[in-house]
């Protein structure tokens, strides 16, 4: 979170304990012009979707990277 901190993408506030951060007004529409680009390329997308089963469920991701060269997700 620091880099994009130091960036300028993000902002934080602290409350007691808890930091908050978010988006700055400033970079979100250019944030959301990198996401429709990514949206359009096929490779990119593809990525997501792995991204999001892989986070969805743990252990095929343990057995992924116990078995790189199995490729059951392409």
């Amino acid at each position: 979170m620091s880099y994009l901190k130091n960036a300028g993408i993000v902002g934080s506030r602290k409350k007691d304990q808890w930091i908050f951060y978010f988006i700055l007004d400033e970079v979100q529409g250019f944030l959301g012009q990198i996401w429709k680009f990514v949206e359009k390329d096929h490779l990119l997308s593809k990525d997501i979707e792995v991204f999001d089963v892989m986070y969805s469920n743990r252990e095929l991701t343990a057995f992924h990277q116990k078995n790189p060269e199995n490729q059951f997700l392409s």
